[in-house]
Order: structure tokens, then C-alpha cells, then sequence
């Protein structure tokens, strides 16, 4: 008999500790606790086993000063046969499943200990079918766990707790049932820029699929905003090298393909037992069947204009607009888009408008005829889809025709709206639909659009809202009066960061060259935002940029009382960066000569000062920048740096002579360090 003790073994741990004598204590390894048809999750916290309690053990042996000692039934029941039967470890062939209970777990893997002689090694790619972000937590310490023998070695046995080998599964898909051009189904594990990560459905084998294999066309749009983790896709397996799968999304891959169309049929199927279920309580069934078709056609076009009539009404305005008039004073107006549009194309689709009057009826008439035989087509292609092959053909062919290019943008509202109701967070979409309205003069229409787009768009997603936000400042803008502009400019201040909605603003004001809303809308920004620099940063660059050199420098003698102390050198730096770049250099060397005074041995300072005496200035004075930083005292790695920067100078614009004189001056450098 034992008692179980508090006292932790630092020997092949978990265990527990139980006092024999005075000073005598014995080891019992987790796997002795219980038997193995017992094991279950944390049994160091059981209540048998809780320090204090007395237990009776069997010794199993007192090899190396250590005794171990087993409580198990089976042990206890008959002593003898049991420490002869574990004398020696359990062999274990490759291919076998065994029970484990994890011991200890770090950020590559764990270890588990099969029995009292054995531990076994998981490594981290064999712990999950899935990604494990954290190991430690999915795999804590006395977890129970079921492994198959993957190798087995001098260095001990090493397990896979992967269900799917565990469970070996008939119907997975292998390694060797992957072939190039083989069609998969799976799911869609993660989103990046340059494409979506694409997991084969029962199976642990996952691969890329480029952006460039998500469509026929080019993809413009951001993954993120048509994807989504977990969405169900089907691929063409194009390239399989060293265990690594390319996979392609493009409609054509499956076009003809006889999988698609036993979905297809299984669809039908359903439809064909839905139909008669109703065609049941019905004595005239033709009818039935034919009246359902000709509604479809007519309602994909209905709720095009249904919701737009609505929404008309709580953004009716006392505003009399003139679209020829606003069209001409705004058709010339130029500019960069603040936030990745152009903002000012309301003013440039309604100049194409106006060159061609009766292309307009001609464009109309067809549009509509366009839109029944998209109708029909839809109709048609409508009864084979399932959900998942929505997502994977039809709707991202529908992406694709919208935003590929201009020219195959969508031709009418009800084409945006299907679009939107796959993408509804998507700013690009709701600005082209805005877009779309004003080159059909329905400038109210367009101002409904703009409102559902405030409210469709996620809070959370603050890019997103800002960009619908702005395009509806632009909107009303062109098109409105100033209490309707004013209105939304409060509106978008509400629910919008304030700072980037005024830089937004002034940003409008300087593409329609509304050169004193600029300044007063400056002026609100200085005294509302008088401690970010960015709102100083911008009036800089709106004076330097309009050649009002004297009211630049007043408004960085401003700046500098109003900012705190150390967002003077960003603000001082982006003025000389400004000043380079507007060819004003004797004033910028000024400005960054004065900074380094102050900071001679900021190495990043004095790169900038470089790149742009290089872009913008003389050779000869780029020579002597070099020279006079060479013969400054720096640290062997930024002296280095300087030598490679300049050696890449003179080659570029110097000479062999050139050359050879930098080479020469970094050899004396390496001698003269070399001697000290």
C-alpha cells in the first residue's frame, strides 16, 4: 500500500508520485493508472487518484534507483502474470492503431506515451486534417488520443492522430487518385490577394488556385469580396508537382462535362416530383405548368424597379436638376481617385451620353430585348443548378461580365441586382451601379442606389462604407444643390471617421478646382484636427501644390506650434519631399539640411535625402552628397550600405572612372578598419 503523493516526477512525466515509506516513493506512469479500455481525458484528476488517497500498487521494477509500480485491476489481480507480461514493451508494426495519451506538447508537434516503456512522437503536420493554430490548447497534456504507427525506428515509433488515417476511410481521395485534369469538389479553406487555397472534399489534400484560374476573364475585383472560407467549389486539378496541386475555377474547364449534368438530371428529378405534388391538387395542369414560366420571365425584371419606386421616396428632394447643364460645366473636370475609383465619372458618363442622343433610343430598345433573352436564358439555366454550382459557374461568370472591363460591364439594373445579392458589401458595385443610372439621366434613381448602399454596407467594413459614402458626396456634388450636398456631408460625417471624410472632401474640391472651398475646408480641418499631422500634411501639399510657396511656409510655422514634438520631422520631411518634387530644390536642400543638423546620424533621413537630390538634381552635387557622407563616421553596416548605394550611382550614370573611384574608396574603408 501507497499514499498518493504531491510530489511531482520529473522522469517521463505525467505520473503521479506514491509514498512506500519514510523516504521512499514510487513512480506510477499515466498508462498504469487505469486499463487501456478505461483511459479517458485527464485522469492525473480523478478522484481515486487525489493526493492524500491511499492506494494499493504492485511494483513493476527498481531498475536505475527508480521503482515503478502499476494501480491497475488487472495487475492488482494477479501480481505475478502481469509484471511478466510487461516485462518487455508491446512491438507495434507500422500500420497499427494504438491508444495514447498525450504527455507533453510544444508549437511542432507532441509527444504521447503508449505504455509505461513507450513514448511516441506526432509531428505537427500529423496532428489534424485541419490547420491547428494552437497546438497546446487543441493538445493539452493527459488528452487521450487514438494514433496509427506511420514509421517506426531506432528513435522510437512516430504516430498520426489524423482521422483520416485513423479512420482509414475507403472513400477518401489519395494521393495516388490525384491526377492532372481530374474534377474535384471541395471547399475553400482561405482567401488571399493572389488567389484561394482550395481543399478536396474527404480528403486531408488541399492546393492554390491562382487568380489568374478563378475566370475566363481577368479578375478585378478582390477575392475576398466574392469568396468566403468555407464556400463550396468545383476545380480542374491542372498541375500536381512534389505533393503541391494547382487548381483552376474557370467555367470552360467543365463545360460538357458528363458529372455536371447527372446533377443536373438529379435536379430535374426533384423539380419534375415538386411539380407533379402540386400538379395534383390541380385539374388543369398544362396551364399551371406554362402560367409559373412566363411569370419568371416577368419578375427577374419587376423587382429592378419595384425597390428603386420605394426607395424614391425618403430621398426626395427639392433640387431641380439639369443634367445637360451639370453635364457641361463638370464634363472637363480631372482628377485621381482618392479611394481606387473615379469619382468624378458621374459627369463623364453623362458627356458620353450626350454626344449620341439617338443611340440612347436605339441602346434602350435593345437593351430591352437583351434583357428577354437574358431572361430566357436564365429561365433555362435555372432548373439544373444546384446552390454550390450558383456560386462556382453562374454567378461567378456574372462577376466576371460585370467587372471585367468597361465595355462588359452589365447592361441593365437587373443584372446589378443579381450581382449585389451575391455581393452586397462590395463599394465597387454599388458605385458602378450609381454609375449606370447617371448615364441613363435617372440621376434620382441613382441617388436611391446610393442610399440602399449607405445602409447595405456593413459598419464593420469601414473602407467599404467610406468609399459609398464619398461617391454619394460626389454624387450630389455634380447633381445636387448645396443644402442636398451639405445634408449628405453631415450624414457621411455621422457614421465615417471624421478626419478622412473632411480629407475626402478635399480632395472633391481640389478635382473641381473650388479653390476656396479647398481653404476653408482646410481651415475647418486645422482648427478641428489642429493635432494630426495628416490634416496639416494635406494643406501642404494642396499650397506647394498650387505653387503658394509663401503660404506653404505659413502654414508649416503653423503646424509646427499646434503638433506635438515628435510629428514635427514628418511633417517638416513630406514639406522638403514636396518641394523636391515641385522643383523648388535650393528651398528643399534647405529643409532637409536643417533636419540632419539636428539628426546627422539618421541614416533613413539622410536616404531620402539622397533619392531625391538622384530623381530631382545634379550629378555633381549627388557626387558630393556621397563624397561628404563617406567622410562622416558610421557603422560598418551603414557604411556599407552607403558604398553599394553609391557604386550603383556611378554605375548607372558615371563612368568606368567613376566606377573604379568608388571600388578604390570602399578598399581604403575595409583597410583602414581593418588596421584599427
Amino acid at each position: 500500500n501507497g499514499i498518493i503523493s504531491s510530489k511531482k516526477s520529473v522522469i517521463r512525466p505525467p505520473s503521479v508520485m506514491v509514498q512506500l515509506g519514510a523516504h521512499t516513493f514510487g513512480r506510477v506512469c499515466v498508462t498504469e493508472m487505469l486499463a487501456p479500455s478505461q483511459w479517458k481525458n485527464s485522469m492525473l484528476e480523478l478522484p481515486q487518484f487525489a493526493v492524500g488517497k491511499v492506494v494499493r500498487c504492485v511494483v513493476l521494477s527498481t531498475s536505475n534507483n527508480h521503482i515503478d509500480l502499476s494501480l491497475r485491476e488487472d495487475a492488482l489481480s494477479d501480481p505475478e502474470a502481469y509484471v511478466k507480461a510487461t516485462a518487455k514493451p508491446l512491438a507495434r508494426n507500422v500500420g497499427d492503431l494504438v491508444p495514447a495519451i498525450v504527455a507533453k506538447t510544444t508549437t511542432s508537434g507532441c509527444f504521447v506515451r503508449v505504455d509505461r516503456d513507450t513514448t511516441a512522437r506526432v509531428m505537427l503536420r500529423d496532428l489534424s486534417d485541419d490547420f491547428v493554430k494552437d497546438p497546446q490548447a487543441q493538445f493539452p497534456t493527459g488528452k487521450l488520443v487514438a494514433g496509427r504507427v506511420m514509421r517506426k525506428s531506432d528513435h522510437g515509433l512516430e504516430l498520426s492522430l489524423k482521422a483520416s488515417i485513423v479512420s482509414e476511410d475507403a472513400s477518401m481521395v489519395k494521393w495516388s487518385d490525384v491526377k492532372v485534369g481530374l474534377t474535384v469538389k471541395g471547399t475553400i479553406t482561405k482567401v488571399q490577394t493572389y488567389g484561394v487555397f482550395v481543399k478536396i472534399e474527404k480528403s486531408t489534400i488541399s492546393g492554390l488556385c491562382h487568380i489568374s484560374e478563378i475566370a475566363d476573364e481577368k479578375v478585378t475585383q478582390p477575392l475576398d469580396q466574392i469568396f468566403s472560407e468555407g464556400d463550396y467549389v468545383k476545380a480542374k486539378i491542372l498541375k500536381v508537382e512534389d505533393r503541391r496541386v494547382s487548381f483552376g475555377l474557370k467555367p470552360s474547364y467543365f463545360e460538357g462535362e458528363e458529372s455536371s449534368s447527372e446533377e443536373d438530371d438529379d435536379d430535374e428529378e426533384e423539380e419534375e416530383e415538386e411539380v407533379a405534388a402540386a400538379v395534383e391538387d390541380d385539374d388543369d395542369s398544362e396551364e399551371e405548368e406554362e402560367e409559373p414560366e412566363a411569370m419568371d420571365v416577368d419578375e427577374e425584371e419587376v423587382p429592378t424597379k419595384k425597390p428603386v419606386s420605394k426607395k424614391s421616396k425618403p430621398v426626395a428632394m427639392d433640387v431641380e436638376l439639369d443634367a445637360d447643364d451639370t453635364s457641361s460645366e463638370d464634363e472637363d473636370m480631372d482628377g485621381a481617385a482618392p479611394v481606387e475609383f473615379s469619382w468624378d465619372g458621374f459627369a463623364n458618363v453623362l458627356d458620353k451620353k450626350s454626344k449620341g442622343s439617338n443611340d440612347a433610343d436605339d441602346a434602350s430598345s435593345s437593351s430591352e430585348d437583351e434583357d428577354d433573352d437574358e431572361s430566357e436564358e436564365t429561365a433555362a439555366a435555372a432548373k439544373p443548378s444546384k446552390k454550390s454550382r450558383l456560386q462556382s459557374d453562374e454567378w461567378v461568370a456574372l462577376r466576371e461580365k460585370a467587372l471585367a472591363s468597361n465595355d462588359e460591364a452589365p447592361q441593365s439594373a437587373s443584372d446589378y441586382e443579381r450581382l449585389l445579392a451575391v455581393s452586397p458589401q462590395s463599394s465597387f458595385l454599388w458605385i458602378q451601379y450609381m454609375a449606370f443610372h447617371v448615364s441613363l439621366t435617372e440621376v434620382d434613381l441613382a441617388r436611391d442606389v446610393a442610399v440602399r448602399a449607405t445602409s447595405a454596407v456593413s459598419f464593420r467594413d469601414e473602407k467599404e462604407k467610406l468609399n459609398v459614402w464619398v461617391a454619394y458626396l460626389n454624387l450630389e456634388h455634380d447633381f445636387g444643390d448645396d443644402a442636398s450636398f451639405l445634408r449628405v456631408f453631415k450624414s457621411a460625417l455621422l457614421v465615417n471617421h471624421q478626419k478622412r471624410v473632411y480629407l475626402h472632401l478635399v480632395d472633391l474640391y481640389a478635382r473641381a478646382e473650388e479653390h476656396e472651398d479647398v481653404k476653408q475646408t482646410l481651415a475647418t480641418m486645422q482648427k478641428k484636427f489642429r493635432t494630426s499631422k495628416q490634416a496639416w500634411i494635406r494643406a501642404l501639399q494642396y499650397f506647394v501644390g498650387a505653387n503658394q510657396f509663401a503660404e506653404a511656409a505659413e502654414t508649416l510655422q503653423r503646424s509646427l506650434k499646434s503638433l506635438a514634438a515628435h510629428k514635427h520631422l514628418p511633417v517638416i520631411l513630406k514639406y522638403g519631399q514636396l518641394l523636391y518634387e515641385h522643383s523648388e530644390l535650393d528651398k528643399a536642400r534647405t529643409i532637409f539640411e536643417g533636419i540632419l543638423a539636428n539628426y546627422p546620424k539618421r541614416m533613413d533621413l539622410w536616404n531620402v535625402y539622397l533619392d531625391k537630390e538622384v530623381k530631382f538634381g545634379d550629378a555633381g552635387l549627388v557626387r558630393a552628397l556621397f563624397e561628404r557622407l563617406l567622410a562622416m563616421e558610421f557603422s560598418a553596416k551603414k557604411m556599407k550600405f552607403l558604398f553599394k548605394k553609391y557604386l550603383q550611382f556611378e554605375q548607372e550614370q558615371g563612368d568606368d572612372d567613376r566606377v573604379e573611384h568608388v571600388k578604390q574608396l570602399a578598399k581604403d574603408f575595409v583597410a583602414s578598419v581593418a588596421a584599427k
